[in-house]
């Protein structure tokens, strides 16, 4: 068999660049398979988030400053003489309490000031008396009938417009409102 040399090289070269086309179709698909990742899209993240984190971290660390407090020596102790105070009493005294007499809107008895609130009937009358607390205040609120004990005082009579209280020999007409 004889070879033509020309016939030879142009098969030579066909199958050389089939060759060449079969190497770079691998190629070109094997790069399609894989993710484009550029080197832009990963360094900008990162470098924004390790930005953001050490700005939290210095965030978080100034909150904790104010506990970075060196404690204060404390001095050698010394004896010192503690004068008793003396408890200012509220009210207007027992010696006036027992003056209170007649007609009255504001009753007091020892650190208490007492006022009549309401006078209401479900076949006999009854009284809603407010006691306030002259020390903080409070008021306690709390219901009277006739016979009734208020402290050291009888309620000897209850009307429409106010109660009676006795004491000893106080007399005291205690009104809803004034006149």
């Amino acid at each position: 068999m004889v070879f033509n040399s020309m016939t030879y090289k142009s098969s030579l070269y066909g199958a050389a660049i089939a060759l060449i086309f079969i190497i770079v179709d691998v190629f070109f698909r094997i790069s399609q398979s894989e993710p484009n990742i550029g080197s832009a899209t990963l360094d900008l993240p990162v470098i924004n988030n390790i930005e953001q984190q050490h700005q939290k971290n210095i965030d978080i660390v100034s909150l904790y400053k104010k506990f970075d407090v060196i404690e204060k020596q404390q001095p050698t102790k010394q004896i010192k003489t503690v004068v008793p105070k003396v408890k200012e009493k509220l009210g207007i005294g027992e010696e006036n309490e027992q003056q209170q007499n007649g007609t009255l809107t504001n009753l007091y008895f020892g650190e208490n000031n007492i006022t009549l609130s309401g006078v209401f009937s479900n076949g006999e009358y009854f009284a809603v008396v407010a006691i306030r607390k002259l020390a903080d205040n409070s008021v306690k609120i709390i219901k009277l009938f006739k016979n009734q004990k208020l402290f050291d005082y009888t309620v000897t009579a209850i009307n429409h417009k106010s109660i009676n209280l006795t004491r000893n020999n106080q007399k005291i007409k205690l009104n809803l409102f004034e006149k």
